[in-house]
């Protein structure tokens, strides 16, 4: 799986679905919370919506096994 897929998977999931109540984020920086959280911690687009990870601060994001 390249960059391209993962980045392309990931706006899909959360832009165009709109899964995240809209006071949080909005497109682009949706797009790279979402890779944050990803590359960092280890969660699936799927984890950063069922576990509400717009929400959190790191440390909060730190405690869930993805």
């Amino acid at each position: 799986m390249n960059l391209s897929a993962i980045i392309k998977g990931l706006s899909e999931f959360g832009v165009k679905n709109q899964t995240v109540p809209a006071p949080y984020y909005k497109g682009f920086r949706l797009l790279i919370s979402e890779l944050w959280c990803m590359l960092r911690y280890g969660a699936r687009p799927v984890d950063y919506v069922r576990f509400e990870f717009y929400k959190k601060n790191s440390r909060e994001r730190n405690r869930y096994l993805t």
